[in-house]
């Protein structure tokens, strides 16, 4: 999950706790109506609760109580979850014990192969498992100007396929590749110039 994606599921969270609070508190009565002037329409729908029965009141406690639980279980799952999770792949497991690789050395294994590459300036890369447990390596790429792309890109991919395999034992289901050219510098002017 990327951080984005936790800032909002953490404010969504805290959001429905801070709802569920106060709802529970004003339906019964914890929290007095005459202090929360802000909240008019708020006040005068909670005012018409009692008319409304029991069950009414009882309905509206519960689905508070639904949010607060589920925000609550949100807040849980975002703070404690690990950071990189799932970020080790298990090599072996036998009577010596476990062996596994975190992803970010699948990553430099590939980085490393793919910057031996000719016409390769600069490797990124990003390691991650599809659905069937396979590796699956996202890439960037930067080439020197004079070079071929669907070339490079396609040496590139078998290379590190076979050398994150071979050096690994896992599977690696695809290597896919972003590229561009080497930008530089040039002397007189000093700014970059795509070649």
């Amino acid at each position: 999950m990327n951080l984005i994606t936790r800032l909002a599921a953490g404010l969504f969270a805290l959001l429905g706790l801070a709802a569920s609070l106060v709802t529970i508190s004003l339906v019964t009565g914890g929290l007095p109506l005459e202090r929360l002037s802000v909240l008019d329409a708020l006040i005068g729908w909670l005012h018409g609760l009692p008319s409304l029965g029991t069950q009414a009141i009882l309905g509206v406690v519960a689905g508070a109580g639904v949010v607060l639980l589920c925000s609550l279980l949100i807040l849980y799952l975002q703070v404690t979850r690990r950071r990189g999770g799932g970020s080790m792949y298990l090599l072996r497991e036998d009577s010596l014990g476990t062996f596994r690789i975190r992803k970010d050395a699948i990553a430099a294994i590939a980085r490393h192969v793919g910057g031996e590459i000719s016409g390769v300036e600069e490797v990124t890369c990003a390691a991650s498992q599809n659905e069937s447990g396979d590796l699956v390596l996202a890439a960037r790429l930067q080439l020197r100007p004079v070079v071929d792309l669907v070339a490079a890109g396609r040496r590139f991919q078998e290379t590190v396929k076979s050398a994150v395999e071979e050096k690994t034992g896992l599977s690696v289901a695809t290597v896919d590749l972003e590229t561009g050219y080497v930008r530089r510098r040039t002397a007189r002017e000093g700014r970059r110039v795509v070649n």
